[in-house]
């Protein structure tokens, strides 16, 4: 829960604080302008990253590395795929690219949150959670 509180916080600050950001790192007004193309998929990215520590902290204290490790892979060929669709369909830009990473970070983080709160072999599933409880309650 700690990990949500700290993204939504964190992409709202970006968002409010976008424009002093921006002056406060540079004068430039075309780096200004990029900057303000990278805030909205930047923002985006922290909230997908709020849900992906969550699960990843939960799938690392299983021991499901080999697991997050194959779901990365996969998560980043997708990324690499939508990069290619940017760069052939039209005049990619540096916001192209963090939206392809947010693909990339939206399913680890499905696929993640899944395995850890809906998958059949995870203890924190509700079919684990209420076979645990029927054993508890017999043995009461």
């Amino acid at each position: 829960r700690m990990g949500m509180v700290v993204a939504v916080a964190t992409a709202f600050a970006l968002w409010v604080g976008r424009d002093s950001i921006a002056n406060t790192l540079v004068r430039d007004p075309s780096v200004t302008a990029a900057f303000e193309t990278l805030v909205p998929p930047a923002m985006v990215m922290l909230l997908i990253y709020g849900a992906m520590w969550v699960a990843d902290g939960v799938l690392y204290g299983f021991g499901e590395y080999v697991w997050v490790a194959k779901c990365t892979t996969c998560a980043a060929a997708s990324a690499g795929i939508f990069m290619l669709l940017f760069s052939t369909l039209m005049q990619p830009t540096a916001s192209h690219i963090w939206w392809s990473l947010n693909v990339m970070m939206a399913i680890r983080a499905i696929f993640g949150i899944h395995r850890v709160f809906f998958s059949k072999k995870s203890p924190l599933s509700k079919a684990s959670l209420a076979k645990s409880s029927v054993v508890q309650s017999d043995k009461a």
